[in-house]
């Protein structure tokens, strides 16, 4: 949620490449591969500026007043539904619901 806001909130793949290395560097993950801050950061970038865009499109199509709907999805369930096998998708949901 943290990059989504980020990128809602007009930040660049340049921010989140920052946000990532403070990470990095208060976690001290990961220790042996130096984290490549500026790729994922573009591609986190990206994935955030499509479902946001996706979203916008949804309110105008279903002309949706309210900027925020209690039923969006967040983004890693957004990604997680695109990308996942049924299988996989039902294992994500339910160790998400677990960690509430």
């Amino acid at each position: 949620m943290i990059i989504l806001g980020m990128v809602a909130a007009d930040a660049t793949e340049i921010h989140i490449a920052g946000y990532l290395r403070s990470v990095v560097r208060e976690t001290g993950h990961p220790k042996r591969e130096p984290l490549d801050a500026r790729s994922a950061a573009i591609s986190l970038w990206h994935t955030a500026k499509v479902a946001l865009v996706r979203d916008a499109a949804e309110r105008v199509l279903n002309e949706t007043p309210s900027a925020t709907r209690s039923d969006e999805d967040s983004l890693s369930h957004w990604v997680a539904s695109r990308l996942l096998s049924a299988d996989e998708l039902e294992k994500f949901e339910r160790d998400a619901e677990a960690e509430q």
